[in-house]
């Protein structure tokens, strides 16, 4: 046990080592929550090496002590990461962190998406996005569209089939006089800021003809964290949203390690850091674990909101422009959550959100309109065509806030008629012949 115990120490002593002069280490600020575990984790180092220099005294206590505590820790770590394998394993999509648009799709993988509310496939091909590979260069004679946006793009909780990039697709092709191919691009948390950097760095060589950019009602304050991060260029435009994960941090390896494998002590875990951190307060919104980010959604909000919105649509104006100069049709897509709907979509899931007596606001979509309109936007408002839906079927799951299938058909409709006309007119306007030609 004596040798346990001093190897314990040495790794120990070297975890602390390794966490102080962590690239960055000396620059950050210590935080409540960093200054607790600190704490904690000297009690644990002060308590070795009592041990140890108690140990030829106090044998028999020190490893009766040190043996129940061991077992427990062991037994406890072990059964909460079964917890997490039975509970909340794969809810998500995989993603990898990037030093220009902060995260991405893992490339050629397949993830089961697993929760209260669905079980669905999702296969992500060699170019990080989502459904079939795109012909690169395109072939002759298609009609390319990029659906930009976040995980309700992507389709969290639906099979690759019923996203509604997919549905539009199959929806257009018995339109449209020309091969049609719609790229799904969405990625899980995305913003603006950042559908804007994939689209220059990256899906450009795609070829679109149109691109249309799904915003969320997420965006609003994920915006904000992501421009937190971000590098800026000689002229001050953003150029990349680099991830806090390629530090190479030894802390951000712990703190992924709790949030990919335990459950219950990692509720434990990030409760703390979100009561003392304010860096996990920021972080929280892109993890879908702050109470804030819908708060702007509901009656009573009295935040002045000007500069998140001008922040917001500097990034999808960028979008427009860069779409502009490349001669490619560009549109914003607005659609609701559940509780934007009507009382019955999004229960009970909507009350670990937002009061049980909230009510929502149409404030966020006159913003909206307002600025669509102000900077020459082509907007798709889908709002409507929620509202006004009389099947059987619920639009959005139970506790995940995304759409379910029907929720996606209802979206991929709606965008139908606005594209399908937009597309069509400038097909004929290309093949119209120019002045002066035989």
């Amino acid at each position: 046990m004596r040798k346990l115990l001093i190897l314990l120490l040495l790794g120990a002593s070297f975890l602390l080592v390794a966490v102080l002069v962590e690239p960055g280490g000396s620059r950050r600020p210590w935080s409540p929550f960093s200054l607790l575990c600190l704490a904690l984790y000297l009690v644990f180092v002060a308590a070795l090496v009592v041990s140890i220099a108690c140990y030829r005294r106090h044998t028999a206590w020190i490893q009766n002590a040190w043996l129940a505590v061991l077992t427990s820790a062991l037994g406890l770590v072990a059964l909460d990461a079964a917890a997490q394998r039975l509970k909340d394993v794969n809810r998500y999509a995989r993603t990898q962190p990037d030093p220009v648009v902060h995260h991405r799709l893992w490339p050629e993988t397949t993830t089961i998406l697993r929760s209260e509310d669905f079980l669905a496939t999702l296969h992500v091909n060699r170019y990080g996005l989502r459904g079939t590979e795109p012909d690169i260069p395109k072939k002759n004679g298609t009609c390319r569209l990029i659906m930009l946006g976040d995980s309700f793009t992507m389709g969290e909780g639906v099979s690759d089939a019923q996203t509604y990039p997919a549905m539009l697709a199959r929806s257009l092709a018995t339109r449209l006089p020309v091969r049609v191919d719609v790229v799904n691009a969405g990625v899980d948390s995305y913003s603006p800021i950042l559908s804007y950097l994939d689209l220059r760095e990256n899906l450009l060589r795609l070829e679109p003809d149109a691109v249309v950019l799904g915003l969320d009602m997420s965006d609003l304050l994920q915006e904000q964290y992501y421009r937190s991060l971000a590098t800026y260029g000689p002229g001050g435009e953003i150029v990349a949203v680099p991830n806090p994960r390629l530090r190479g941090r030894m802390t951000d390896w712990m703190d992924d390690w709790i949030k990919r494998n335990l459950y219950f002590l990692r509720f434990a875990y990030l409760e703390g850091r979100r009561r003392l951190d304010s860096e996990e307060q920021m972080e929280a919104v892109i993890q879908r674990r702050n109470g804030d980010l819908l708060a702007y959604t509901l009656v009573g909000d009295a935040v002045d909101r000007s500069r998140q919105w001008r922040d917001l649509f500097d990034s999808i104006v960028r979008i427009h422009l860069l779409c502009q100069r490349k001669g490619i049709l560009f549109f914003l897509a607005v659609y609701p959550w559940g509780h934007q709907v009507s009382e019955h979509e999004w229960i009970p899931g909507r009350s670990y959100w937002m009061p049980r007596d909230a009510v929502a606001t149409d404030r966020v979509f006159d913003t909206i309109r307002r600025e669509c309109v102000d900077k020459g936007i082509s907007l798709i408002d889908t709002v409507p065509a929620f509202r006004s839906y009389r099947g059987d079927q619920p639009l959005f799951f139970r506790h995940d806030m995304h759409f379910t299938p029907e929720g996606n058909r209802v979206m991929s409709d709606a965008l139908l008629d606005p594209l399908l006309q937009a597309l069509l007119v400038s097909l004929r306007s290309r093949a119209a012949p120019t002045p002066g030609s035989s």
